[in-house]
């Protein structure tokens, strides 16, 4: 699925979970409840996990509305929050139409901030790609790959992460988050985030000073670990510990022009640890081809990794 495409899905079941949300809380105010209206709503609900995602972010939206039923009678205070959330959402949609959709590819080499709309400021790592998608009732960013430090500003939407088979939900922070392939990393310099995987297993709550590592295909998070006071690549610095080589590799080619490709795929099983320069690309090849049984070779406009 391309990014247009993973956008509207996501706006389309927004706008389905809020539509479903209004029905079944005007059938709620009658007496007898309505049977084949809960069989199609469920049906809807367990079709898709996004539609759950959805319909829980807009539920959570009407709570901060439910003052309006306390002053009001009860029909009467349903128009008028209904109308409430109507008038939301055409005036964010129009401003969303605008703006709230966009997609973030930085090129090698090039790190760069982007400041959102909202005043989050995104700090953007060298070969990222990531989705924007804000819609009336939440905030979204999906990180495809690469690494993406976050600076949240508050709001009354929900803002969250989806990322390698999870999602990273903000609760007032700064966080960093590295994808790669089905892992993900994050680390918390301040605030609180949830690690919620898509897989069903329990989230995992983290605090400033912590970090987890996961799969998309973990059934049980790890716990968390100590987490440095700042990211390593925000000082430009490589930190490996016990890294697979074909990793190390993907890092290199990311933050240089000149690539380095592994001549046998079964050299991406070595493991490399170490702290070393970005901008040292050469003193980093010079240290694996030291420490492992590989020699350098280079080939036209590329570095081969060999065995020795």
């Amino acid at each position: 699925m391309n990014g247009g495409e993973g956008c509207e899905n996501s706006r389309r079941a927004a706008e389905e979970a809020a539509t479903w949300f209004l029905r079944r809380r005007d059938k709620a105010a009658d007496a007898a409840p309505d049977a084949a209206l809960e069989k199609d709503f469920q049906a809807w609900l367990e079709a898709d996990a996004l539609h759950r995602r959805e319909y829980v972010v807009f539920k959570r939206l009407w709570s901060g509305l439910d003052v309006l039923e306390r002053r009001k009678p009860r029909r009467k205070s349903f128009a008028l929050a209904t109308l409430a959330v109507l008038s939301l959402i055409a005036l964010a949609s129009f401003q969303f139409a605008l703006s709230a959709r966009a997609q973030v590819e930085t090129r090698v080499a090039e790190v760069r901030s982007q400041l959102l709309d909202d005043g989050t400021l995104l700090e953007i790592d060298a070969g990222t790609l990531l989705e924007i998608d804000y819609s009336p009732w939440r905030r979204r960013v999906s990180v495809v790959r690469g690494q993406v430090q976050f600076t949240v500003a508050s709001g009354w939407r929900p803002f969250e992460v989806l990322a390698a088979g999870a999602s990273i939900r903000d609760i007032g922070t700064t966080f960093n988050l590295q994808v790669r392939h089905d892992s993900g990393r994050v680390s918390v310099q301040e605030g609180i985030v949830d690690v919620i995987p898509d897989s069903g297993a329990p989230a995992r709550r983290l605090f400033a000073g912590q970090r987890l590592e996961y799969r998309a295909s973990d059934h049980l998070l790890a716990l968390p670990q100590p987490a440095p006071a700042s990211p390593a690549w925000r000082e430009g610095r490589w930190v490996f510990a016990a890294a697979p080589l074909d990793e190390v590799v993907e890092e290199i080619n990311r933050h240089h022009l000149r690539p380095v490709r592994l001549h046998d795929p079964l050299l991406a099983t070595y493991r490399v640890s170490g702290v070393y320069e970005q901008r040292d690309r050469e003193g980093l090849l010079r240290a694996l081809a030291s420490v492992l049984p590989v020699r350098l070779e280079e080939n036209g406009e590329e570095t081969l990794l060999r065995r020795r």
